[in-house]
């Protein structure tokens, strides 16, 4: 199903904190030039005194001034996003309070799919603005994980990064448009990541809980992740170009999800993807959750990578564990 809808502005934002491989390194006693060998990253931001609200808002207010747009003029604000401030209310209603936007009453709330939080989220904002129920929309993905790492886990601790990125989406006149989205859960793997403590089966007032401490953290059990999304991505992608009529290699960019340093190394390789055609941001970021399609795909364009007209392939896996795809003409 063709949606027909247009990127009309974009914004970033990154913490003030920029955390290079080799203060890490030193940390953990590791040779120079370990993490980014090993995980792929070579930088990325951690939150300060910046919450998901405020790297958010920044983030909408910089999609708003590229639009030429006051906040009054979007008809819904979405907040796609897996970290949060609190468990409620909703972050999108924080965003819209960040921005002096409280008596707005323009609609706020959050969608959360993990890392494929902004992919469903353009799924939803393509839907309302296809039916016509609403006009623009804008997406804010903002994600701080580095609160939620445990320092004992090297790997979790080195791979993810903090940042915000939005998008204002609009009508098109069918030049620009979504379609083709596709979603598989295969929740054999749910504990695979998972961050258990915080909900109603380890909530903090349960004297159990409190022996599990890293149940708080955000655990990830990385070889077993990567063993069984590679199981399944194959046979989704199948299924994907069966239904779509698009092999892989006919799109011009393909922006993944900045999983891990394997996994993008798998897809390059095992489909035969150029280095122009596959685009990256881990070594800049890390892995930023939900908001690495959304910002590998912001710096494309504002690199001038991505031009109007080009076809784009947004694929990615979260937990649940869900492998998601969508097809973008820019």
């Amino acid at each position: 199903m063709q949606f027909n809808i247009k990127i009309i502005g974009r914004g970033k934002e990154l913490p003030s904190r920029k955390v290079p491989s080799q203060e890490l390194e030193k940390l953990f006693s590791l040779k120079a030039g370990t993490i980014e060998a090993k995980f792929g990253v070579k930088n990325r931001y951690w939150a300060r005194e910046e919450s998901n609200a405020s790297l958010g808002a920044r983030a909408l207010q910089n999609a708003l001034n590229d639009a030429n747009l006051q906040f009054e003029d979007i008809d819904l604000l979405l907040n796609t996003s897996a970290t949060f401030d609190f468990p409620l209310p909703s972050t999108a209603s924080f965003i819209q309070r960040e921005l002096g936007k409280s008596d707005s009453g323009i609609p706020s709330y959050d969608i959360n799919s993990s890392c494929l939080s902004f992919l469903s989220g353009l799924h939803v904002a393509a839907s309302f603005i296809h039916l016509g129920i609403y006009n623009r929309i804008a997406i804010v993905t903002s994600e701080i994980s580095s609160k939620s790492l445990d320092i004992d886990n090297i790997e979790t601790y080195s791979l993810f990064g903090d940042g915000a990125v939005a998008f204002i989406l609009g009508k098109s006149k069918g030049n620009s448009y979504c379609q083709d989205f596709k979603f598989n859960t295969y929740s054999e793997g749910a504990f695979y990541t998972a961050v258990k403590g915080g909900g109603n089966v380890m909530h903090h007032h349960n004297p159990d809980a409190i022996n599990h401490e890293k149940d708080f953290y955000f655990q990830m059990e990385g070889s077993k992740v990567l063993k069984f999304t590679i199981g399944k991505l194959h046979e989704f992608l199948e299924e994907y170009i069966e239904e779509t009529g698009m092999e892989i290699n006919d799109y011009r960019h393909i922006i993944p999800h900045q999983a891990s340093k394997l996994a993008l190394k798998y897809l390059k390789k095992h489909y035969n993807l150029n280095a122009e055609q596959l685009h990256l941001s881990l070594s800049k970021y890390g892995n930023t959750i939900a908001a690495s399609i959304p910002i590998t795909l912001y710096d494309a364009i504002e690199d001038d990578k991505i031009k109007r007209g080009d076809d784009i392939l947004l694929l990615g896996t979260a937990a649940g564990i869900t492998i998601g795809a969508a097809s973008l003409k820019y």
